[in-house]
């Protein structure tokens, strides 16, 4: 409505007729020009702490107009720089900033609180006179938003925790069950650390291709590059798998001798030669000097190839021949 040049009090036709009502419509009038104690808002701009920083701060525009007395709406001012709350506990907290968009409420304290630090604990005496002032306002958020796409489910009714991301597509809940189910229905999940990862379980099932980079180590043997004692030709089985762990070079060659002269086919010379593989992977296995490891595995390598290897007597025909660094074995 407009006011034609006009100018309307808000006093109200019975506002005049008591002392009484005169002295209740000054001190209304006085209460709502200069005390302020909570506005819905909506922010505007967010100064964001982030992860591993304290709070930030927010502006925040009034979402209800003031109206004069024509009923025209006045178009609400931002509110500068209000520190809004987090769920925190000592320095354990939720980081969960706002955003711009977001509606939560300003709340505005007594005195003049422009004195207080992040960290402060001493208290310290009000910067101004002012009371109930908007400059002193606090933003809570979480009021009439929008449906997330991101969060963290804790349902007492249903006993269970449930993290979820964007669309579904990573997904942890924490059953009543004792359950723990963890989903990554379009990406990949990744276990890192600089030490071990233990995973203890009375049965562990494991669906799909298993890729090792490294030692893969069964009941003590290294399945990479162990050995079977009791092999003789036919159609029978061999005996178990031999490895479990580093031995000695002379404990190594000792039982792998023994298990061959069990054959009664082979004699020392014989027996003392096939066991030059085992030796050099048994002292690679001991060597904490990588090159010296290297080393090792290379005459490894040299003597499996040669005692497996088809037999040719000039060693320039060999399309495949095998390399290995002369001046470590001289060494």
């Amino acid at each position: 409505m407009k006011n034609n040049g006009t100018v309307k009090g808000v006093k109200r036709l019975t506002d005049a007729n008591t002392l009484t009502n005169a002295v209740s419509f000054l001190v209304e009038s006085m209460i709502r020009g200069t005390v302020n104690t909570a506005e819905v808002v909506t922010v505007m701009s967010v100064q964001a702490g982030g992860a591993g920083n304290p709070a930030g701060y927010v502006d925040v525009k009034p979402l209800v107009c003031q109206t004069d007395a024509y009923n025209n709406t006045l178009p609400p001012a931002t509110l500068y720089h209000l520190p809004y709350s987090r769920v925190q506990g000592g320095k354990a907290a939720l980081v969960i900033d706002p955003a711009p968009g977001d509606i939560g409420l300003a709340v505005f304290a007594k005195r003049d609180s422009s004195g207080v630090k992040q960290g402060s604990q001493e208290p310290v005496p009000p910067a101004s006179f002012r009371v109930f002032d908007q400059a002193d306002g606090f933003y809570l958020g979480g009021f009439l938003n929008q449906k997330p796409e991101v969060w963290l489910e804790m349902d007492s009714a249903g006993g269970k925790i449930d993290l979820s991301t964007k669309a579904g597509n990573v997904q942890i809940c924490c059953r009543e069950s004792g359950n723990i189910d963890i989903s990554a229905n379009s990406g990949n999940v990744s276990l890192n650390s600089g030490g071990c990862i233990s995973i203890a379980a009375p049965l562990i099932n494991l669906w799909g291709k298993v890729n090792v980079n490294g030692t893969l180590m069964s009941g003590g043997v290294n399945v990479n590059a162990h050995i079977h004692i009791g092999v003789e030709p036919g159609p029978g089985e061999s005996g178990p798998p031999s490895g479990s762990g580093p031995e000695s070079p002379q404990a190594l060659f000792d039982r792998t001798k023994e298990d061959l002269q069990a054959l009664g086919k082979l004699d020392d010379k014989d027996c003392l030669l096939l066991c030059i593989p085992d030796i050099a992977l048994g002292m690679a296995e001991k060597e904490e000097d990588e090159n010296e490891r290297q080393g090792w595995l290379y005459l490894r390598g040299m003597m499996i190839k040669w005692l497996t290897g088809p037999v040719n007597r000039n060693a320039n025909n060999d399309n495949d021949p095998f390399l290995i660094d002369w001046d470590w074995v001289m060494g």
